[in-house]
């Protein structure tokens, strides 16, 4: 508990606390701003299948 915080709030069991997690794509050029928790391992593969393809063709435009 942080010193500034009230003392005489009651102790949460950790246990109840809601749980959020995110998945969220990051790449070498930054995070791509968006979540892929949920998605199905096949939804996962093609999306860095085509992640893969979009930097192949990046590359290709810088030669």
């Amino acid at each position: 508990q942080p010193e500034f915080g009230p003392t005489d709030m009651p102790e949460v069991d950790e246990s109840e606390k809601p749980t959020y997690y995110r998945a969220e794509v990051h790449l070498s050029e930054g995070g791509q701003n968006y979540d892929i928790m949920g998605w199905s391992k096949i939804s996962v593969i093609n999306d860095v299948i085509d992640q893969f393809h979009k930097h192949q063709h990046f590359i290709h435009l810088l030669k």
